[in-house]
């Protein structure tokens, strides 16, 4: 609880003070402040609440996240709903008298600290806040941020560290609790002797033994002598007269904070009159003829604890060594299992058995044992003993051995020849299944395999060899996800440990597996899931089928139905670019034709011969257009013809640029540069090369604008020889360029420019032929360049 200077600090804080100060030893104060101080204020008046909110902006506070409700009944949902670190209750909320509502916060949430903020400086009211569960008391006339924020800290701080002390205390009571329940119930009477030899504490059970109330023992003396570490036994006298013998054990402890001695004692009386018994009893077995041993059975694995002299004289072995050890010394690897069966039964059992075992002496010479065993137990009938009684049988067996030899060796020869009648007839009709099924298998065009749960191969057939190239012997052992294809390895995996995991019984898949030259082919798996007579999953079988022809006819089936698909595109856009480009032409001839046959003889001689010259222009455009297709189908064919021969280069692009200027007109320049190639001769088809150049200058032509100027640049290399032909034109779109010399294919801004699509495919087979490369550059209104390297092998060189 804070005040400002001028109040007083309520007892119930000193109080809390001093139980911190008084318990510093017992409790490690702790920075108790979470990194986010969630605070709820439940104040209904928006003055005072920004006053809050403010001094906590104005605070030194690291983080803090104020929710602010009006009323006790929002409150109590938020608590609900979220965990706050501490609570700001104004007093004088409406609805409440006084303290009702700390009251009822403090029942709702009693491990939330509680801080009351209040207009009202009175001391009384403030103590009774604190004993009803509040923190601390704030006057708000008086408050400042710090003051707030100190209030806020401690508050947290007290709740916490008067939980931890309840808790504390709650665990130090429990564990007291315990260590007097654990003392009380114990069955062998404990004793606590201070020092001086006085008893300061008694269970129950010592109150049995001395027959006697506590009271009548405490603050006595002991009356004997106590050392940490001891154990005796002394007899004692109970209140009656009646003696007992009792067994002392003493260890150290502390009583009170001081040193002390805890002894417990257990009562032996009974234990010594039996072994009192037991040495009488003793005297009369060692006088016995059969083998007697006594073996204690609540020792750990029933040692012997006794054996007379009958049973050293039968066995070989002395006392001394066969005490401490369990009787199975004495048996061997043909001792029988059955008999051993009921020994154990019998000893778990508790009763008695009777069993002929075949035992060993010490020299390793066999006997025959009769064995009677028997409990014995004290008279609380809990079992203390077995006695087994040894009776040498050895001549008795030997002579019932010796007649049931001869009945058995009679019956073995009967059994013998008949077994051996039968064990050929099986041995012949297991061979010939063998061969039957082993040559299936062997032959079988089928992959046949069987792996472990780890996915090792255990069993492939020949087939194994035949499809991958791997031997069987080379691949058993190996794991066969190795012979698998990257791809799809992991998803085999996944089915493999399926079927090993029993999350499906089978699975039929087609993978690709590794051949032993490296490639892959295609396999289809059908695996399912073994298991052995008891169903145990010992692994995976199942078979491989090579389909890999059955792959690729259906990759060629898939190919030709591409190719068809493509040539039926391709045959459509043929259609419909001849027919649109022999249209025109077409209806030049027929028009100029009709006006000839009809006017004829009103038409000037200069008009004839302008219409003839267009049907000539129309009749070669179709030509030259019939030219190509035939050219590209050959191509296509694999037929045509490439018939390099010696070729001035220089003169030969002179001539053509000629040509094409003719055909231009005056509307384009073309112009011709050579470097280094005057002089060359090269071996070139001299037809294929006038296609590629002529249909470059040709398209030039056509996608340049009037007075543009066209070059044809020839240079000559090292290594190539290589042709430039630059335009001024349109240029042709980026997106376009990679498909510029599939058949039919025309820019997208050709616009109404004719054009078959046929030229730049023409191209591109004649640059193969010659072993070349074109490539192109443009821009879009700029130009388009197209290079076409030749390399100077032997089919271009030629002698200079």
């Amino acid at each position: 609880m804070s005040f400002p200077p001028s109040q007083k600090t309520i007892a119930s804080t000193e109080e809390i003070t001093q139980i911190d100060t008084h318990n510093n030893h017992d409790c490690v104060i702790t920075n108790f402040q979470p990194a986010t101080i969630k605070i709820l204020l439940i104040e209904d008046n928006s003055g005072d609440a920004r006053l809050v909110r403010k001094l906590l902006a104005e605070a030194t506070i690291s983080k803090c996240r104020l929710t602010h409700v009006e009323r006790l009944s929002e409150a109590l949902q938020h608590l609900k709903e979220d965990n706050f670190d501490v609570i700001l209750l104004d007093l004088s909320l409406p609805g409440g008298h006084e303290l009702d509502n700390v009251i009822q916060l403090h029942a709702i949430a009693p491990n939330v600290p509680l801080v009351v903020l209040t207009g009202f400086d009175d001391e009384a009211l403030a103590i009774r806040s604190v004993r009803e569960g509040a923190q601390d008391y704030l006057v708000k006339g008086y408050m400042d941020s710090n003051l707030l924020v100190r209030a806020i800290r401690h508050a947290i701080e007290r709740h916490q560290l008067l939980a931890n002390l309840e808790q504390r205390t709650q665990e130090l009571q429990a564990r007291e609790t315990n260590f007097r329940n654990v003392i009380a119930t114990n069955m062998d009477g404990m004793i606590i002797i201070d020092s001086y030899g006085v008893v300061r504490f008694v269970n129950p059970a010592t109150e049995a033994l001395f027959n006697c109330k506590a009271e009548e023992l405490l603050n006595k003396s002991f009356g004997f002598p106590v050392m940490a570490g001891e154990t005796r036994d002394f007899c004692i006298i109970r209140q009656g007269r009646e003696s007992a013998v009792v067994e002392m054990r003493v260890t150290e402890t502390s009583w009170e904070g001081e040193c002390a001695y805890l002894a417990s004692i257990r009562d032996i009386t009974e234990q010594k009159r039996a072994e009192e018994s037991f040495r009488l009893n003793e005297r009369a077995m060692a006088a016995a003829s059969n083998g007697i041993v006594i073996v204690d059975p609540r020792q750990p694995d029933s040692p012997i604890i006794y054996c007379n002299p009958a049973f050293e004289r039968m066995t070989g072995y002395s006392q001394d060594e066969v005490l401490g050890y369990n009787c199975r010394f004495l048996q061997g690897p043909d001792t029988d299992p059955t008999a051993l069966a009921e020994i154990r039964c019998a000893l778990h059992e508790e009763r008695e058995c009777r069993v002929i075992l075949k035992n060993y002496r010490k020299d390793g010479t066999p006997f025959w044992n009769e064995l009677a065993i028997a409990p014995v137990q004290d008279a609380n009938g809990q079992l203390t003993h077995f006695i087994g009684v040894q009776s040498d049988i050895t001549e008795r067996k030997r002579a019932e051995e010796a007649v049931l030899r001869a009945k058995v060796a009679e019956a073995a020869k009967l059994a013998l020849e008949t077994e051996i009648t039968e064990r050929k007839q099986v041995e012949i009709a297991l061979r010939e299944s063998e061969e039957r099924y082993r040559s299936v298998v062997d032959n079988v065009k089928e992959v046949i395999f069987q792996t472990n749960t780890a996915g090792i191969w255990t069993f492939l057939n020949p087939a194994w060899q035949d499809i991958t190239g791997f031997t069987v012997e080379a691949s058993i052992g190996k794991y066969f996800a190795n012979y698998i294809h990257p791809s799809d390895r992991q998803h085999q995996i996944d089915l493999f440990q399926s079927l090993i995991t029993e999350q499906q019984e089978c699975y039929r898949q087609e993978v690709r597996y590794l051949n032993h030259n490296g490639s892959f082919r295609w396999i289809e798996v059908y695996a399912r899931l073994t298991q052995d007579s008891e169903g145990n999953v010992i692994g995976t079988s199942g078979t491989l089928n090579d389909i890999t022809k059955r792959k690729r006819a259906e990759e060629d089936i898939r190919s030709a139905l591409e190719k068809a698909k493509e040539l039926n595109e391709l045959k459509s856009r043929f259609i419909t670019i001849t027919s649109h480009e022999f249209r025109t032409p077409l209806a030049t001839i027929l028009s100029s034709t009709e006006l000839v046959r009809k006017y004829s003889h009103k038409l000037s001689e200069e008009k004839k011969l302008l219409h003839l010259e267009r049907i000539q222009i129309a009749v070669k455009n179709m030509t030259q257009l019939l030219d190509d297709v035939l050219l590209i189908g050959k191509a296509e064919a694999g037929k045509l013809d490439f018939n390099p021969k010696p070729l001035a280069l220089t003169q030969f692009c002179r001539d053509l640029v000629e040509e094409m200027q003719l055909t231009a007109g005056s509307q384009h320049a073309i112009a011709f540069v050579n470097q280094n190639c005057d002089t060359h001769i090269f071996c070139m088809d001299e037809k294929l090369l006038r296609h590629i150049l002529g249909n470059l200058l040709s398209n030039a032509i056509k996608y340049s604008p009037a007075g543009g100027t066209i070059l044809l640049e020839l240079i000559y290399q090292q290594e190539a020889v290589i042709f430039h032909v630059r335009d001024e034109g349109i240029g042709i779109p980026e997106a376009d360029q990679a498909k510029l010399f599939d058949l039919f294919h025309r820019a997208s801004n050709v616009g109404t420019i004719s054009g078959t699509g046929l030229g730049l495919a023409i191209v591109k087979k004649a640059v193969d032929f010659h072993g070349g490369k074109i490539t192109i550059a443009s821009k879009i209104g700029i130009g388009t360049t197209f290079t076409v390297k030749f390399p100077l092998n032997d089919r271009i060189k030629t002698n200079d």
